[in-house]
């Protein structure tokens, strides 16, 4: 557990992010990227040869031809942070890019990477210790993004649903019958569905592979009263990138992790 006296937003990032992370070089294929991210729960390779040349997200992926090269479809224009960028300027670029992860790199050399977990683990210590002060600590309603949310239904065919959440930049869709949630799709469900439904570019054929064929049934939700502290918890504990809020199954509201930097940054 980290020491809030000793880690602030003001600490450089090098404090709180991962070292030695998983990389992939430009000569792997994109199969092998895939089966890696899948393995090992990641969403990100930083691409390495031997230098950061660079990043492979989960949604390069998915859009790639498995057969392709990691070089011919990773991103080149990497933006990253030093090991004394600090963590509030890392979370403040990460939320305005809306980037999941900033690659550390000090003289040319990988040393890490800072993602939205590391941050995470730092604001679930900062909640905590403002729940014994009289700051108190916030509610999940304070936190959360509140309706419109996007939302999908079950029927609809897994393409569409993608193609939703590459239009909107979205890690997850709340699956919905009627008003009742019944499931969550995220950007690793996608990918573990494999890729012949992306074969068939109309993403309004009815007889493809439908978002309940990929979609997680057993969801983790919280509620609008319940600490923001407790969701915190559960999102690095279950390692999900979002809870859904439910007032019994009417869906409230959703917080993510990107929900968590910006309280970071509003406090700091």
């Amino acid at each position: 557990m980290l020491a809030q006296d000793s880690v602030g937003t003001d600490s450089g990032v090098h404090v709180l992010m991962t070292p030695r992370p998983i990389t992939i070089q430009p000569s792997s294929s994109v199969r092998d990227a895939a089966m890696l991210m899948q393995s090992c729960r990641v969403r990100h390779l930083p691409v390495v040869a031997p230098a950061l040349v660079g990043i492979l997200s989960l949604r390069d992926v998915v859009a790639a031809d498995e057969r392709a090269l990691v070089g011919e479809v990773m991103i080149t224009a990497v933006h990253s942070a030093a090991p004394t960028t600090t963590v509030a300027s890392a979370c403040r670029q990460m939320v305005a890019g809306r980037y999941s992860c900033l690659p550390v790199v000090e003289d040319g050399r990988l040393t890490g990477i800072f993602t939205a977990t590391d941050a995470l683990r730092f604001v679930l210590v900062s909640l905590e210790a403002d729940s014994a002060t009289q700051r108190g600590c916030p509610s999940v309603a304070q936190l959360m993004t509140p309706p419109p949310l996007s939302t999908v239904t079950s029927d609809t065919t897994l393409a569409a649903a993608w193609q939703t959440m590459q239009a909107r930049r979205l890690r997850h869709l709340p699956v919905m019958r009627a008003d009742e949630l019944i499931g969550m799709l995220s950007d690793r469900d996608v990918l573990a569905a494999g890729r012949d439904w992306l074969r068939d570019s109309d993403a309004e054929r009815q007889d493809g592979l439908l978002v309940v064929d990929a979609m997680s049934q057993r969801v983790s939700t919280t509620a609008s009263e319940r600490p923001a502290s407790e969701a915190a918890a559960t999102l690095l504990h279950r390692r999900f990138g979002a809870l859904p809020v439910l007032s019994g199954r009417e869906l409230r509201g959703i917080i993510t992790v990107t929900d968590f930097m910006g309280w970071l940054l509003a406090r700091a």
